[in-house]
């Protein structure tokens, strides 16, 4: 057996920091909101004082009506429990990118060079 004295060095592991994560997490939250329920929206067009605000708030909770309170519940619920999940996403993907980190390509070839079969 032959020992050619090759090393092989893997690449150090991928790590996210605690605020990198945070960072990620908040940029899910900006995106996908908790929706508000008419009677909520109602309350915060009577507290705005613009009044392009005002009448968006207004066309806002005219439009709530036509989503019944249930679906807002079931989305608000989705968005709820997706941020666990998308945690949980974020640290399965770590952990899948250092799993490739150590994976490396090993040809191996056999060679008979005796007289005899093998």
């Amino acid at each position: 057996m032959r020992n050619s004295g090759a090393m092989i060095t893997l690449p150090a592991p991928a790590v996210l920091s605690e605020s990198k994560i945070e960072e990620k997490i908040n940029e899910i939250k900006s995106k996908f909101q908790k929706r508000k329920k008419a009677e909520e929206l109602q309350d915060d067009a009577n507290l705005s004082q613009n009044a392009l605000e005002r009448i968006a708030q207004t066309t806002a909770i005219s439009l709530m009506g036509l989503i019944p309170k249930e679906e807002i519940e079931r989305y608000n619920n989705e968005v709820e429990n997706y941020i666990p999940a998308y945690t949980n996403f974020i640290a399965r993907g770590l952990e899948f990118e250092n799993q490739k980190r150590r994976t490396i390509r090993l040809d191996i070839a056999l060679a008979n060079d005796g007289t005899l079969l093998a």
